[in-house]
């Protein structure tokens, strides 16, 4: 029988989640801000563009979220829309959008792109532990001994409701792949490889 996973990921989404994406975003500028002192980059304009990647970082999450159809309406309305989720392509999309625009801006050739694939890989593995812990980001329902369980009230559970798989009373979810572990296998083992090229 597939295991069910020990969180109660109702009373713990966003709270993990948002823990953990925390946690990943500073890892990255922790990495960045270590390899721009190491390759000799100028402390105020490193820093800036570490600020502009983080910047980016969360307005591509969350525009890459929205439907153009709620920007649309929200804008003829003179209000931005509210968007609720977050999107790791939105975040690197976003993060290499405005350092581009402020490298630009500064007529600087710091190899920030060259830092962040260093540190991307260390915060998408723990990013990927949040969004497990959390319950979002899930597979698709499998039959494989390794797979997992989720509450009713969780992402999961509520994405099987709307899809007609589960009915609105079923206290878990359906088993289903625990992506976000497989994931999380691949990224590290390529993280000796990034580190060794």
């Amino acid at each position: 029988m597939p295991a069910t996973i020990l969180i109660n990921t109702v009373e713990t989404w966003p709270g993990a989640f948002v823990l953990f994406l925390t946690v990943a975003i500073t890892l990255c500028v922790i990495g960045e801000w270590i390899l721009g002192r190491r390759w000799g980059e100028a402390p105020l304009p490193w820093a800036a563009l570490i600020a502009a990647g983080v910047f980016g970082a969360v307005v591509g999450s969350k525009v890459y979220t929205s439907h153009l159809a709620s920007w649309a309406h929200a804008l003829a309305e003179g209000a931005l829309p509210t968007v609720h989720g977050k999107n790791l392509l939105g975040a690197v999309a976003g993060t290499l959008v405005f350092v581009w625009g402020l490298r630009r801006l500064l007529r600087s050739r710091a190899p920030f792109e060259d830092a962040l694939g260093l540190v991307l890989p260390v915060a998408i593995l723990v990013g990927r532990a949040g969004c497990l812990f959390a319950g979002c980001c899930h597979g698709t329902v499998s039959s494989v001994p390794w797979a997992l369980r989720y509450q009713a009230g969780s992402l999961a559970h509520g994405h099987q409701v709307l899809a007609g798989l589960i009915p609105p009373g079923a206290p878990t979810s359906l088993p289903i792949h625990p992506a976000q572990i497989y994931e999380m296998l691949l990224v590290a083992a390529l993280i000796p490889l990034v580190f060794r090229a």
